[in-house]
């Protein structure tokens, strides 16, 4: 089980590989494009300090989305009314 995941893992990292270096040759061709205004971007993104940062703000944005919709979906459905049960008091 473990190989199949660390070649399931593999094949992720070899696609994401393949969409970056796509990326990178729209951005090389395109007139004007300057290589070096990316690397503070990179610098960055290799700083575990602000990918942690990243990752709680994305958890926070996608949690609270989540509920927007969520709420959406209850206000705009309400449930169904219930039939009113008559007891032995009335």
């Amino acid at each position: 089980m473990l190989r199949s995941r660390s070649l399931q893992d593999e094949a992720e990292i070899l696609e994401l590989r393949a969409q970056v270096l796509r990326v990178w040759d729209l951005l090389s061709s395109s007139k004007g494009f300057d290589p070096a205004v990316l690397q503070p971007l990179f610098q960055i993104a290799q700083d575990q300090q602000a990918q942690q940062f990243g990752n709680r703000v994305a958890t926070r944005f996608f949690t609270r989305l989540t509920a927007r919709a969520v709420r959406e979906v209850l206000m705009n459905n309400p449930p169904p009314s219930t039939p009113r049960v008559a007891t032995s008091a009335e």
